[in-house]
């Protein structure tokens, strides 16, 4: 139940992250920045990827808004457990999109570092 409420707040929180700046220095170029690194992505794999995380974050930040979370806000964990069936279905569909673009190796080392991640919830907490 802890990773459950940690990865969630994770979540909360890089969902509420503000996208100012530098297209160079914001949170999503830095992400896609550490994920191309991990997993060897090509310049065309980076930019395939930018649209479906950034659509994946969006998405997660009007489901947490719907449910009440407030940028800024410790939500509750009432919120987070009704936003999660939401947040997971998400992931699923960031998921299938990723693997359209990224071999079969590397989509593996992206679960296998998914499921190290101490802030991510896993799929059967």
């Amino acid at each position: 139940m802890r990773r459950f409420i940690l990865g969630l707040l994770a979540v909360v929180f890089g969902a509420f992250v503000a996208q100012t700046g530098s297209a160079q220095s914001s949170p999503m170029a830095q992400r896609i920045a550490a994920i191309g690194g991990e997993l060897d992505l090509s310049r065309a794999q980076r930019q395939q990827i930018r649209p479906i995380l950034v659509q994946s974050m969006n998405d997660a930040r009007a489901v947490l808004h719907r449910h009440g979370v407030v940028a800024g806000e410790r939500p509750n964990l009432a919120q987070l457990l009704k936003a999660r069936p939401q947040l997971m279905a998400i992931r699923g569909t960031t998921r299938a999109a990723l693997s359209d673009v990224l071999t079969a190796k590397q989509m593996s080392k992206w679960d296998r570092l998914r499921r190290q991640r101490p802030d991510r919830p896993s799929d059967d907490d």
